[in-house]
């Protein structure tokens, strides 16, 4: 199994950060992750799959 993490892409006080795993041909996932910088620290607000295989 393979898993990543994309770069972040900022806006303002919040981050969105692209991530998945791949485990063969027809196996894995992938999803974005909502985080916000709040109380001096990211913390995960949401997050959505956007692909499966």
């Amino acid at each position: 199994m393979r898993s990543w993490f994309g770069a972040p892409a900022y806006e303002s006080r919040f981050a969105f950060i692209e991530s998945g795993y791949s485990c063969g041909d027809l196996c894995g996932a992938g999803k974005i992750l909502a985080l916000e910088y709040r109380d001096g620290r990211w913390r995960l607000i949401a997050k959505k799959a956007s692909w499966i295989a």
